[in-house]
């Protein structure tokens, strides 16, 4: 909004309030004079506007100007002590202005009697009524800037909270995928058949990754749907030697929780235990008071150098930003279990 537009804005607003006050003095008058008389509501209108353009627009702009010197969330106390003050001292040699000109020009007295008692009873009314103008406005300017600035705040948390989400959500892909590439690699030496059927299946999976990476939380439903896809991928290697048990209720499925957590678990799992046929790695996920707990048996560990620790820090933060409460991990000596509450 430029000057101009801005300037037109105020006199619409300043008309608005004039023709407010018009209608509430002129009811007031009518009361007391027993009925409408038109030529005391001439009078009230024209003195209205004479007086409230003036005014309207002299304290519109000195509040401007106070609030641009002065924050009302940064130096209250200041803004108040001097801006009461600096209102009242205004209007008073406004109102003494306007009652001069008024008196003199439009009702036709030459001799001017400012501080006369008819004069002297309007300058203490007009006062009166500034003073609880002042007072009530100042306190609608503080809390206006209160709350305009507690939504710039929740704005700026908001936009620092979806940008270390997304943060968070851009570790998980490369993750991934050093790990797949890992595996591939192994595969490729060990049998190339294995190795091209386990390629198809990680590209079938890396699109499901790619179709969801604006999403930060998914359904109970599509994270189990594509943990069974990655178990199966693991499967192309690992054969019978690892194993997945799922016991969730259906009535559970539109819970949700943060997206891949599912896959990086059963991830972590695979890395971090050495397993065979005999002694296969076995990995449940169950339901239990409002949460997903992922539980493995801890065998001998595959490398303990292996890994770059993304996968839980990056469970656990997800879960911090989201305000929810309740991710936990416990490591006993023959059994690994993560705590997913849902969401």
């Amino acid at each position: 909004m430029n000057i101009t537009e801005g300037f037109f804005e105020e006199i619409k607003n300043a008309i608005k309030f004039i023709l407010i006050l018009c209608i509430i003095t002129v009811a007031i008058q009518s009361v007391l004079d027993g009925g409408l008389n038109m030529e005391n509501t001439k009078g009230w209108i024209v003195s209205n506007f004479f007086f409230g353009l003036p005014f309207y627009f002299a304290n519109a702009y000195l509040n401007k100007g106070m609030n641009t010197l002065y924050s009302w969330i940064e130096q209250p106390k200041k803004r108040a002590l001097i801006g009461i003050p600096a209102f009242m001292v205004m209007n008073a040699g406004l109102m003494i202005l306007l009652i001069y000109i008024f008196t003199k020009f439009y009702l036709g007295i030459d001799e001017v009697k400012l501080f006369d008692n008819r004069n002297m009873t309007s300058i203490v009314i007009a006062l009166t009524i500034c003073l609880v103008a002042t007072l009530y406005f100042h306190a609608v300017g503080f809390f206006k800037s209160y709350v305009r600035e507690l939504e710039i705040s929740k704005k700026l948390r908001e936009e620092k909270v979806l940008a270390e989400l997304n943060a968070l959500k851009s570790q998980v892909n490369p993750h991934f995928l050093f790990n797949s590439f890992n595996v591939l690699s192994g595969l490729i030496d060990e049998d190339a058949d294995k190795a091209q059927t386990f390629l198809t299946g990680l590209s079938k999976i890396y699109r499901y990754i790619l179709e969801n990476r604006n999403e930060d939380l998914s359904t109970v439903k599509e994270e189990l749907s594509f943990a069974k896809q990655y178990f199966k991928l693991q499967e192309t290697r690992f054969e019978n030697s690892i194993l997945m048990n799922i016991d969730v209720p259906d009535e559970i499925m539109d819970k949700k929780l943060p997206s891949l957590s599912l896959q990086l678990l059963l991830e972590n799992a695979i890395k971090h235990n050495r397993f065979d046929i005999e002694n296969p790695l076995i990995i449940s996920i169950i339901y239990s008071n409002d949460t997903l707990i992922i539980r493995n048996n801890k065998l001998e560990r595959r490398n303990l150098n292996e890994g770059n620790g993304v996968g839980l820090p990056n469970i656990e933060q997800r879960y911090k930003l989201h305000n929810v409460d309740g991710f936990a991990v416990d490591a006993s000596p023959n059994k690994f279990t993560v705590t997913l509450p849902l969401i």
